[in-house]
């Protein structure tokens, strides 16, 4: 028994320091990407800040007059605004120090710009270091991107769709309609007698989904349909229209009837 207890203690010396080691690891990456996290999140509230300040940017630019903020305009989406904002919205700057090198000074946005089509693009760069125990510590370099719509309004000007109308489209239809009001794709449910149909119904056949159910009496038709419904939650009393752009129909031609008004 007695070497039983020592073999465990063996075991036991030899499987904590594994253990302890793979612990302090993890926390390690942990922390690791904590860090990236929170940058990140500073980047994103930068980008943010800017692509809204490209709107008064762009006023200032058209000569608005923006008042004490006039000065601050100069420069627009610029490097050393990034650098400054980015600085403001990192919030766990302690956990920042710790896992950069340089802390905070070392996170450095090194691309900010509005590009042609409108999007603030930023760009930043830091080493994060790497502390393994009893392994010692490295670095490594870290870049991350982001590219944020510029709340830079809506210009009709440029907008080459306005000749594309919306046109409306039945499931499984053959043409578009420039109208949903149009009969064609316009359902008027009727509701009549289901014990003396006039000469109008008389040739009228039970639906397939509802007509094997028992009538209360009542029973629905439409102006263009061929069969009658015991159910007006009958499917085949409902029809789905799309709406979409004329050029998305692909090359479906128009309705008689709305080519006439």
């Amino acid at each position: 028994m007695g070497c039983d207890h020592g073999s465990a203690s063996v075991e036991a010396s030899l499987v904590l320091p594994v253990f302890i080691f793979a612990m302090l690891t993890v926390f390690a990456m942990a922390g690791c990407i904590r860090t990236r996290t929170v940058i990140y999140e500073g980047l994103h509230e930068t980008a943010a800040y800017l692509a809204e300040y490209s709107y008064a940017y762009e006023l200032a630019e058209k000569g608005a007059d923006m008042g004490p903020y006039a000065e601050g305009m100069a420069d627009g989406v610029s490097l050393v605004l990034a650098n400054r904002k980015i600085r403001e919205y990192i919030d766990d700057k302690g956990t920042v120090n710790t896992y950069v090198d340089g802390g905070m000074s070392g996170v450095k946005v090194i691309n900010a710009e509005l590009s042609d089509d409108g999007f603030v693009c930023l760009k930043v760069r830091y080493m994060l270091k790497i502390n393994l125990p009893f392994a010692g510590g490295s670095t490594v370099g870290c870049v991350d991107r982001i590219r944020q719509r510029a709340y830079l309004g809506y210009d009709r000007s440029q907008d080459d769709d306005d000749d594309d109308e919306y046109v409306y489209v039945a499931e499984n239809g053959s043409v578009y309609h420039n109208s949903r009001s149009c009969y064609h794709i316009r359902i008027s449910v009727r509701s009549v007698s289901g014990e003396v149909l006039d000469d109008r119904y008389s040739g009228l056949s039970a639906c397939r989904i509802c007509g094997r159910y028992k009538s209360n009496g009542v029973i629905y038709v439409t102006e263009q349909g061929d069969k009658y419904h015991y159910s007006l939650g009958c499917s085949g009393l409902k029809r789905t229209i799309y709406r979409k752009k004329k050029s998305e129909c692909g090359g479906l031609p128009q309705c008689s009837e709305c080519g006439k008004r």
